[in-house]
């Protein structure tokens, strides 16, 4: 966030599906991370598509679920508690295997 990343918080509910628009033309959108152990071991799906309509209506459903998110702010994640961050150092110590 200093560097000016903006991380956003989606209220409803947790979304597991990572989306990805490339250029307006290119798209990506299923449960898969972009690393290795991902491709090579997770059963996941993702699926990719050459389309501006498609990149479009993804880019759109991104817009929507922004409005119904809320932004985090780096004095909020600096005050965040002990059992928080704990808990995000013991995830960070076994991350691999996750």
């Amino acid at each position: 966030m200093d560097a000016g990343a903006r991380i956003y918080e989606f209220q409803p509910t947790m979304l597991h599906a990572k989306t990805l628009v490339v250029d307006g033309v290119w798209s990506s959108v299923g449960t898969v991370n972009f690393d290795n152990r991902s491709f090579q071991l997770h059963d996941e799906v993702t699926l990719c598509v050459w389309s501006e309509q498609f990149a479009s209506r993804l880019g759109d459903a991104f817009a929507n679920d922004l409005e119904h998110s809320d932004r985090m702010q780096l004095e909020r994640w600096k005050r965040r508690g002990v059992r928080e961050r704990v808990a995000q150092g013991v995830t960070k110590l076994a991350r691999r295997e996750l």
